[in-house]
């Protein structure tokens, strides 16, 4: 292949292969107190961000740094899906076919 070819595709000819790369790193991830985010979580889902009220539906559903409440869960599903959240339709049906987390 020449040279001004290999440039036009985005190739380094001389580059070093692959496997002389430094691993792959994942980046870190945060962990944060759900009760800290409740709060900012309720707000944004009070006021109509769907995202918030699938997490919230979740965070209801699996107890994350809240008693277990199938009824809040199943409540902020059905806002998500109204509000359009594209999984939140589905995954209300499969809270009542799926038994919840333990723990």
């Amino acid at each position: 292949m020449s040279d001004d070819l290999a440039q036009q595709q985005g190739r380094n000819q001389s580059a070093e292969p692959v496997h002389a790369r430094a691993p792959y790193t994942p980046p870190r991830m945060t962990v944060v107190d759900p009760l800290e985010v409740l709060p900012r979580l309720l707000q944004h889902a009070q006021g109509g961000n769907a995202d918030a009220a699938y997490l919230l539906a979740v965070v209801y559903h699996c107890g994350c740094g809240v008693p277990r409440d199938p009824q809040q869960a199943s409540f902020w599903l059905a806002y998500a899906s109204q509000l359009g959240h594209p999984a939140a339709g589905q995954t209300l049906g499969n809270m009542w076919t799926t038994p919840a987390p333990k723990g």
